[in-house]
């Protein structure tokens, strides 16, 4: 298993190195920086461990350096599962003067190089509303417009408590009902979700209520997440108050990486969970499997 990482690692620098990209090695340790749905570990003297390295990868990307990638370790304060480790490795990359679909071709050439056999279809492509529509019997956007989805997933038996939050419904359904079901044969992209889970993505021109983001499921497995980055400083000043305002806490608010997302204007940028990827890769169910240290 050693030897299949360090294949696929070895694999993935040599896709990016040859379409020019520059790796980059952002800093482990941080100031404690916002963020709404995924906790930090922190340490004894207030910064924390990194979450992801996209702060700092916006900042070089402020600076004129177009395409840059980072394939390295990050951590998350969660309970560890199958799916889910406190330590994981990360694959990360940007791009100036990209769209959403730039990405999504990115994906499907790298991952056709890491196992052939596999992914050597084109991706499908659905959005999260239609996926609600088909499983569930839900109209997501409907439910975001009139706001009432904990009484929709309560009146057709999916919940038991009519007045829960949006978020907690959501995440329920998502997590037990939907995702299990997408990307069974081959990835799919699944395009568009809801603006209040997207702090850093453009809103979807055509309606505010979703954001231009997708994911990447496969074998009903998230295995990537990307945005069309913000890049309007005061929206995204706004939105981190926000955050700052509902976690109660206080938190280090970056004014100069916020004064530089203007020079990122048409920037798309993407995370792979790259323990995930091999873990599928090489039909493991588990993630603690996967790094193993067995004899040779």
């Amino acid at each position: 298993m050693l030897f299949d990482r360090h294949a696929a690692k070895q694999i993935t620098r040599s896709f990016f190195d040859n379409q020019g990209f520059l790796e980059i090695d952002s800093p482990i340790l941080i100031k404690n920086f916002p963020e709404e749905f995924i906790k930090p570990i922190l340490t004894i003297n207030g910064q924390e461990l990194r979450t992801s390295p996209e702060f700092y990868l916006k900042k070089i990307l402020s600076v004129n350096y177009n395409k840059i990638y980072e394939l390295g370790h990050v951590f998350r304060n969660e309970i560890e599962d199958n799916l889910h480790l406190t330590e994981f490795t990360m694959l990360e990359w940007y791009r100036s003067s990209a769209t959403l679909d730039d990405l999504i071709q990115d994906c499907e050439l790298l991952f056709s190089k890491l196992a052939p056999t596999i992914f050597y279809k084109k991706f499908e492509k659905k959005t999260l509303n239609d996926l609600w529509k088909t499983i569930v019997d839900i109209d997501l956007e409907l439910s975001l417009e009139q706001n009432n989805l904990p009484e929709k997933a309560f009146d057709k038996g999916i919940t038991t408590l009519k007045y829960d939050t949006f978020n907690n419904v959501f995440s329920l359904i998502m997590s037990t009902i939907i995702e299990p079901q997408i990307g069974l044969s081959t990835p799919c992209v699944v395009m568009n979700w809801p603006n209040q889970f997207s702090s850093f993505a453009k809103l979807n021109s055509s309606n505010p209520l979703w954001a231009s983001r997708f994911e990447i499921y496969f074998n009903g497995v998230e295995l990537a997440n990307a945005f069309q980055e913000l890049s309007n400083p005061i929206e995204q000043e706004k939105r981190l108050l926000y955050t700052m305002k509902k976690q109660k806490k206080s938190s280090f608010l970056d004014f100069n990486f916020i004064k530089e997302l203007s020079k990122i204007d048409s920037t798309s940028g993407i995370s792979v969970g790259f323990d995930r990827l091999i873990m599928l890769i090489s039909k493991i169910n588990n993630l603690q499997n996967l790094l193993k240290i067995n004899k040779k």
